[in-house]
């Protein structure tokens, strides 16, 4: 006897003997295909669950911001109540404020109901408004120079949301630079988009840009591909800055909104981020 063939036999009558039906097959697959869909369902509600604490956690770093500069407004009013002056730049830069805080909220309700609101906006006009919107306080520590280009024309968007990027994108660039330091401003006209870009534009150029450049630290090649992910940060954690949020929630506008990103950065000598925007048309300028 061949060894080992009486062991197939048995294999083989044992098979014979205990045949699985095409029922029982069915039944097992329609378990196992039960268990899946379950637990695809329980991975989605936990990403949802995720992705909403990240949306959740953004607004909130946002609201500080604003709530940071309102409240610096308050308490310069507060020993300047002499200086009608003084009063009256300051509850501006208030109003302003909250003004950001009611357009983030529009966008959180919905980008798409947000869209249909869309206003046509001069570029170099919101650039500028940015040093009235920081105030004094933070200029204090913090050269903010403005480079406008030939009037860039018209876009058509939310100023509030460009203004909130150029906020966080101001306040990481500080940040970069140990809070001391000159901060430039730039806008400009392209005819052609550029090839090193993080997130494209949904439109075709004619683009505006306006970019926010730092002469801080640089970013790490290594680091750079991470750096706008939620949470993502170099720096230690404070209630102010170092969460990984500021970055995150340009990126996720600019990606709502259809506009682009580009950053550059040389380690020693500091970096530079663009917003690019589709331009207004001919007609609307």
């Amino acid at each position: 006897m061949v060894p080992g063939a009486a062991a197939d036999r048995n294999h083989r009558g044992w098979r014979h003997r205990d045949p699985v039906s095409r029922a029982e097959v069915e039944k097992i697959v329609a378990l196992r295909t039960r268990e899946l869909e379950r637990a695809n369902q329980e991975l989605l509600h936990s990403q949802k669950m995720r992705a909403l604490g990240t949306l959740a956690a953004g607004i909130a770093h946002d609201f500080n911001s604003i709530l940071s500069i309102i409240k610096g407004s308050a308490q310069i009013i507060e020993t300047n109540l002499d200086d009608p002056e003084k009063i009256r730049t300051r509850v501006d830069r208030i109003k302003t404020m909250v003004e950001q805080g009611s357009g983030i909220v529009k966008a959180m309700l919905g980008f798409s109901r947000a869209g249909k609101e869309e206003k046509l906006c001069d570029v170099n006009q919101l650039v500028s408004e940015m040093k009235r919107l920081l105030g004094d306080q933070f200029q204090h520590e913090v050269a903010l120079r403005l480079e406008p280009g030939a009037p860039v024309g018209h876009i058509r968007g939310l100023g509030e949301l460009i203004q909130q990027m150029l906020l966080n994108l101001i306040l990481n660039a500080a940040d970069a630079m140990g809070g001391h330091g000159q901060i430039v401003l730039r806008t400009g006209r392209l005819e052609r988009a550029p090839s090193n870009l993080v997130l494209a534009p949904a439109a075709q150029p004619p683009l505006i840009y306006i970019s926010v450049q730092d002469h801080g630290s640089g970013i790490a090649p290594e680091v750079l591909p991470r750096i706008f992910e939620p949470f993502f940060t170099t720096k230690a954690f404070s209630t102010r800055h170092g969460t990984g949020l500021g970055l995150s929630m340009v990126y996720e506008i600019a990606k709502e909104m259809g506009y682009g990103l580009m950053v550059e950065s040389t380690q020693g000598k500091g970096s530079t981020f663009t917003i690019l925007i589709p331009a207004a048309g001919e007609s609307e300028n």
